[in-house]
């Protein structure tokens, strides 16, 4: 259509120059209009790459410390300098060396003034810090272990990031592999399709109507889900504990009459929709509103399900795989022995993601097997002949016979797991894992070491191999609790009195002795006995405990004990330390 009217525009023009303005006038207005929209989407694709890097996980490696504090670091891509008050560092081969010779007397801050040899790197000095040197408090704020301050400067070394914090270096991991949208939003399902990607969380139910960004967009209606989102006959449909359907550009309540049932997946089968609620499965009318036909109904929690030549998979929180006809004839049980959170169908076998591990079971006869213990598998699914299982305590990767840990410490959610294109996301307490699939399964996965190896052989040995194993150290830790107590009774007897001294005292020396229990029963009393003396001294356990924590944590950050180190010492989370103690992390 433009280059059309440009046609017509050369036409008028040399014909007759009177009409050109005004042509030139309608056709400027109809590529101002098109250049606003392409530009608002080419704004927002580059505003969401800023804010992917800073979305992408990154993982605290270590502090490092030098003889004086740190005045600012500064690196061009390859060469990294670090400024203390006296000396200038450069990194070499993993270490930091002092570049001698080298003018500091002009300046108290120094930055890299061209590119070179690590032995030559040109530098320049300055009095103030430079505005275009300064760290935004958006991009960083996640990474700090305390407050913000202004004068913060960053260098980045391939997947190396480097903060000069509070007159420290601390040194990062970036994950480029991955990144995490919807930051703190507890995830629990995505849907795509080529024209809308819908997040459901319980902060929200955002829309991305572009697969490039991932926006704040919500719709009225949808200010939380725990369930997942489908679409079917052309209309959207979100499980909210309630039906609701996206109608009008806001989410509305589907108007089922009776009690409603609790709405976990829909599927469409031979012109008719199979929904599975929290108790329940059956047939909807979703034009009439109306539930049709109930098959089956559980006094425990439903979870999954899943339909295979006919048959009807459901997967419940009692342990048991229920399997039933289409019209909910034929029901049989089979119990694995722990609760069950998804199934996942793989021609004749099912993964059986379980409260604790992975099963694999097979369909026409009903056995099962656990081929790994996990902390509550959570959902599995297949990528490319290798399996995603994402757990309350990361997500792994199976390769054949090796288990990958590509995503450690972190809880992921029920309905969480989906893949679409070239990207996996995994919903988790935590935010939105968008994971590269190509880069996971082609550069990422060959350099990493399988955390276990399984055995193709009888798995039965391996778990009475295992059970020895467990028994004979049940037995040593038995004797060095006997051990320890005797210790600590000798200890006791040596005390005159409890006190809020002698409970420091001890806590500092045990580090097991992280709760008011485990103080009472270090000195062989009550709780209730022990806030009781306590009360002699306008303290108790709780509020004595955490005075000493606090001083214990501001202990460790000074030795530059890594955080994780310090919530593992003191019996709290990394989360927990820096909401409650920013002060202590200085």
């Amino acid at each position: 259509k433009i280059q059309n009217d440009f046609f017509k525009l050369q036409i008028v023009y040399f014909e007759d120059k009177v009409y050109f303005s005004e042509l030139f006038c309608i056709l400027s207005n109809k590529i101002n209009l098109i250049i606003r929209e392409r530009l608002l989407i080419f704004i927002k694709i580059i505003i969401f790459s800023v804010l992917g890097l800073q979305g992408q996980d990154t993982t605290f490696v270590r502090s490092h410390a030098f003889e004086s504090s740190v005045n600012n670091i500064d690196g061009d891509g390859k060469n990294l300098i670090v400024r203390t008050q006296n000396k200038l560092y450069v990194l070499t081969d993993g270490k930091f060396e002092e570049i001698r010779r080298v003018n500091l007397r002009n300046g108290r801050y120094t930055w890299i003034k061209s590119q070179g040899n690590l032995s030559r790197v040109a530098t320049y000095n300055s009095t103030l810090l430079p505005q275009n040197k300064l760290v935004a408090a958006e991009s960083i704020r996640h990474l700090l272990p305390g407050s913000f301050h202004s004068n913060i400067t960053k260098a980045s070394i391939g997947n190396t990031f480097y903060l000069n914090y509070k007159g420290n270096l601390l040194e990062y991991h970036i994950n480029n592999f991955y990144f995490i949208a919807h930051r703190e939003k507890s995830v629990r399902s995505v849907y795509n399709d080529d024209s809308i990607r819908i997040i459901s969380s319980y902060s929200g139910v955002f829309i991305d109507r572009d697969y490039r960004l991932f926006t704040n967009e919500t719709l009225p209606g949808g200010n939380y889900a725990n369930g997942e989102t489908f679409k079917i006959n052309g209309t959207y449909y979100l499980c909210k504990d309630y039906l609701y359907q996206l109608k009008n550009n806001r989410w509305e309540k589907v108007p089922i009459p009776g009690n409603d049932p609790s709405f976990i997946k829909m599927k469409e089968l031979e012109q008719r929709v199979l929904f599975l609620a929290s108790n329940r499965i059956g047939y909807v009318d979703l034009e009439k509103a109306s539930l049709t036909k109930t098959l089956f109904e559980s006094k425990s929690e439903l979870n999954d399900v899943e339909i295979l030549n006919g048959r009807i998979f459901i997967a419940s929180s009692d342990g048991n795989i229920y399997t039933l006809g289409l019209n909910g004839e034929n029901v049989k049980i089979n119990n694995i022995g722990s609760p069950i959170n998804d199934i996942n169908i793989q021609g004749d076998l099912a993964l059986l993601s379980c409260r604790n591990g992975l099963y694999e079971y097979t369909l026409k006869t009903g056995t099962s097997k656990k081929i790994f213990e996990f902390n509550t598998a959570v959902q599995s699914l297949n990528i490319n002949e290798n399996i995603i299982v994402t757990t309350f305590d990361g997500l792994y990767l199976i390769n054949g016979k090796k288990i990958y840990n590509i995503i450690p410490k972190t809880e992921f959610n029920k309905y969480g797991l989906t893949v679409f294109g070239s990207e996996i996301y995994a919903g988790s307490i935590q935010g939105l894992y968008v994971i590269n699939k190509e880069q996971l399964l082609f550069d990422v996965l060959p350099g990493l070491s399988p955390i276990i190896v399984l055995d193709s052989t009888d798995n039965s040995i391996y778990w009475k191999v295992l059970f020895v194993l467990a028994i004979i150290t049940l037995g040593i830790i038995v004797f060095y609790l006997q051990k320890s107590k005797v210790k600590l009774t000798a200890e006791i007897r040596k005390k005159s009195k409890i006190t809020p001294e002698s409970i420091r005292e001890i806590m500092l020396e045990n580090e097991n002795l992280v709760s008011v229990e485990s103080i009472a029963a270090y000195f062989e009393t009550s709780t209730v006995q022990l806030n009781r003396v306590l009360k002699k001294y306008n303290t108790s356990g709780l509020i004595l405990l955490k005075d000493i924590k606090k001083d214990i944590i501001k202990e460790g950050v000074l030795k530059g004990m890594d955080l994780d180190m310090i919530a593992t010492r003191v019996g709290y989370s990394v989360k927990y330390i820096k909401k409650n103690f920013p002060e202590s992390l200085g």
